[in-house]
């Protein structure tokens, strides 16, 4: 594949992402000390840095399983590779989230390393037999290569972590100053360049307006589409489950991640990719209500990071389902097959939320079921159909 090519035309959207990344690495270390600006801060959790970093890998999951649709009717060996890996990418986003390998260890006091031995052999099985695939695959060699500098650079972390607790950092003021100023750039950075190299690697698959140089006009996110079904009822069976572990697992420190938001997150995130997928396939505006739906589902992805009993949270969510339901009740688009039983359950499930806010385990529910309801709408139109408003 023609990677620089395909970078060079698409640079919007790759710029967008290494724009908010430069950025969130200089509030890492120098507004550390200013309290709003904690919130952009990658050192710490349940904030905006830490959501965009889990939403990142969830984007660049979609642009791998664009590489399965892709390749699923004449290459089968190479689009099961790209499913592989978007999987290990949505399980990555899952634990930038809920802090999933900070929580396990607490459970029954255990060894870190033995506890979370079993989920890296797995996921380092699926990484390997996905690039062993891409490796033997004609034209998949560069990609082969990024995604492999890509996911070294991920676990470069755990080694820089490693040397963290290792080294005796205030032995002499040149190693404290290394690490008050350095070291977070330093161990933050590289995450998010691992990040940055699996987009480069993984966005070649999509088509669209994100690969002009290709006049087909799919996949462009189709696992938003292919996967609706699956991914609804799996949803709607899993919520409760998630809340209810959210609630009891501990958690190693105050402010750890909390599991329940990434559902939240995601399925927020999902609805906002469906409302824009049409200005992705063919460049055509979404119209006013389609842009207005992609600001709210963003607006209710942000919500997640805020205290699971805070009633700013529910009100909010309700605002924006309310809103939500207007712009799909006003125009052809959304068909009431849709609308209709996703209305029932926001207004079921955020009534729920409302009456019993100070239940984590009603609320973190509430709040996963609202963002499915968004989903279940925004990704229920074909992505060619004509906007209400242009």
């Amino acid at each position: 594949m023609q990677i620089r090519k395909t970078i060079s035309e698409t640079s919007p959207w790759f710029r967008a992402f290494v724009l908010i990344s430069v950025f969130l690495c200089l509030m890492t270390v120098f507004a550390r000390d200013v309290p709003i600006l904690l919130l952009f801060n990658l050192r710490n959790e349940s904030n905006f840095a830490a959501l965009f970093s889990g939403m990142f890998l969830l984007t660049i999951a979609l642009h791998a399983f664009d590489g399965s649709a892709l390749n699923r009717a004449s290459k089968a060996n190479i689009a099961n590779a790209w499913l592989m890996l978007s999987l290990v990418l949505v399980a990555l986003s899952f634990d930038e989230i809920g802090s999933l390998h900070e929580r396990v260890p607490a459970i029954g006091d255990l060894n870190q390393l033995v506890s979370l031995l079993p989920f890296a052999l797995v996921f380092a099985a699926m990484l390997a037999y996905a690039v062993t695939i891409l490796w033997r695959a004609p034209g998949q060699r560069r990609t082969t290569i990024l995604i492999c500098v890509g996911f070294a650079l991920f676990a470069s972390v755990a080694l820089q972590e490693y040397i963290e607790h290792a080294v005796d950092w205030s032995a002499n003021r040149y190693l404290r100053f290394f690490r008050h100023w350095f070291r977070p750039l330093i161990e933050e950075g590289t995450e998010l360049l691992g990040m940055l190299v699996l987009l480069w690697a993984a966005m070649t698959n999509t088509r669209g307006i994100l690969s002009r140089g290709e006049r087909e006009k799919f996949p462009v996110f189709e696992a938003i589409v292919s996967w609706r079904r699956p991914m609804l009822v799996t949803a709607l069976i899993g919520a409760p489950l998630i809340a209810y572990a959210t609630v009891i697992l501990p958690a190693d420190r105050w402010g750890n991640g909390k599991p329940a938001d990434w559902p939240a997150a995601a399925f927020f995130t999902l609805a906002a990719f469906a409302a824009a997928r049409p200005y992705f396939i063919s460049g055509r505006s979404v119209g006013l209500s389609g842009w207005t739906l992609v600001v709210l589902a963003v607006i209710g992805c942000a919500s997640t990071i805020l205290p699971p009993g805070s009633p700013n949270h529910v009100l909010m969510i309700v605002v924006l389902s309310a809103a939500a339901f207007l712009l799909w009740t006003s125009g052809p688009r959304y068909l009431p097959g849709a609308y209709v039983p996703a209305g029932v359950l926001l207004s079921i499930t955020l009534a729920g939320a409302w009456l019993f806010r100070n239940n984590d385990f009603v609320v973190y529910t509430a709040i996963q079921y609202a963002a499915l309801g968004f989903y279940w709408v925004n990704s229920s139109a074909s992505p060619l159909d004509p906007t209400p408003d242009g």
